[in-house]
């Protein structure tokens, strides 16, 4: 099994990223350790192949007799502040220690990514690949390659005299940041049972005020009962953008709703294969009560659906539905846009 290089603090069980950037504060070489690992376990990897530098600032963490000999003989003279219990504290240049903050704020940039602020990922390389990813987005944007957009013709680069070449050199870093990370964009499938697309927007309009409470929802399509789940999405579907508008659908839709799994006995036909049964033969029970107290009455749960099969020797299996629901304030927004939105396609997600 990979090390996941997790250790145990007094802030809990952490990773610790260890960082070289360079004068700009660009990402030079980055290094996961466990929490309670000490910086100098980080020096010990990252001083080696170091580019050619005038100085290496670091913090009071770093003040060693040891890192000091190690830079200088590398022919990089350190700038690095002593600690306060140093008996013999060493001159620093306070004026290149002000530039201290740049190491400071590409960690600050990483953790912008929630992906890296709190570790989804166990194996620790997947979560080096994901710090890696990061820092090749925070390049892009900084060499501003990215963002904003440039245009497509009379572009001046007053740093090339090769205007064409940098202009492919800035679409092919959009391309390459959109196919990491911006390929689609998962938005509102099915809502209230209809599919977006399908909306006119007078109806997108009648939609947006349900959603946003005020109207009261429609019958749900695939049960005979109001939808009580504000906003009411049905699926969610990954689409392309042309325009800042959706342009067309870039993959098959994902169901959200569990009530959703009720057209044409989906649901049904699902289990009596699963049971070995031909449909019309499946019995189904919904919200089943089990462990009931026998001082209270009152049941431990409720199963989700309860399948039973009328051939002989009765079998039964229990079915849990597990969804995600996309809907309530962090859907706000776009319900909004789509509430005021006056355009025949409906706004990118």
């Amino acid at each position: 099994m990979p090390p996941r290089l997790i250790g145990g603090t007094k802030g809990g069980m952490i990773s610790k990223l260890h960082g070289v950037c360079h004068s700009k504060g660009g990402p030079l070489r980055l290094h996961l350790s466990e929490g309670q690992c000490s910086d100098f376990t980080g020096v010990d990897v990252l001083h080696k192949d170091l580019p050619p530098a005038a100085t290496v600032i670091g913090d009071q963490g770093y003040d060693s007799d040891k890192i000091c000999k190690m830079l200088v003989q590398q022919g990089i003279p350190p700038c690095i502040p002593p600690r306060r219990c140093c008996k013999k504290p060493v001159h620093y240049s306070k004026r290149l220690d002000r530039k201290h903050h740049k190491i400071e704020n590409l960690f600050s940039r990483q953790k912008d990514w929630w992906r890296l602020a709190t570790r989804y990922e166990r194996c620790a390389h997947i979560f080096r690949s994901a710090i890696f990813l990061a820092a090749i987005g925070s390049i892009l944007i900084r060499s501003n390659l990215l963002y904003p957009r440039l245009p497509d013709k009379a572009c001046q680069y007053p740093y090339t005299t090769n205007q064409t070449d940098t202009l492919n050199h800035h679409q092919a870093a959009n391309t390459l940041f959109e196919s990491l990370l911006l390929v689609t964009r998962y938005g509102i499938g099915e809502w209230y049972g209809r599919p977006l697309l399908s909306l006119t927007p007078a109806e997108r309009h009648a939609y947006g005020a349900v959603a946003l409470g005020e109207a009261t929802p429609p019958i749900c399509p695939f049960r005979p009962m109001v939808c009580n789940k504000r906003g009411d999405l049905c699926s969610i579907q990954p689409y392309q953008e042309a325009n800042q508008r959706i342009s067309g659908v870039a993959g098959e839709p994902v169901i959200l709703c569990p009530t959703r799994f009720e057209q044409d006995r989906m649901v049904v036909q699902w289990l009596a294969e699963i049971v070995g049964s031909p449909p019309d033969d499946v019995m189904l029970a919904q919200e089943v009560p089990f462990m009931l107290s026998t001082s209270t009455g009152k049941p431990a749960g409720k199963i989700d659906l309860v399948i039973a099969s009328r051939q002989p020797g009765f079998r039964w299996f229990g079915l849990e539905f597990q969804a995600v629901y996309f809907s309530g304030a962090g859907m706000e927004a776009e319900f909004m846009a789509l509430r005021q939105g006056q355009h025949d396609q409906p706004p990118y997600p």
